[in-house]
């Protein structure tokens, strides 16, 4: 995924944080790309989505929803 994701749909989806920031602190290899590991992770960790809020497999389902790539 790249960093194309648009704010105003991801603050949505992360309790209102930037989508853009966590793209930052999250891309760990500075590739300007996330593989899904560091997706999950900046959604997890930075996100705050519990597993309460959404599987693994709906991060997958977010993942492809919203990656640039395709």
């Amino acid at each position: 995924m790249r960093r194309g994701l648009d704010p105003r749909a991801g603050r949505a989806l992360i309790g209102g944080r930037d989508p853009r920031a966590l793209f930052v602190r999250y891309d760990r290899d500075k590739s300007g790309e996330l593989e899904f590991a560091e997706f999950q992770t900046a959604l997890r960790k930075g996100g705050r989505v519990t597993l309460n809020m959404a599987s693994d497999d709906d991060l997958w389902q977010w993942f492809w929803a919203v990656d640039g790539d395709k």
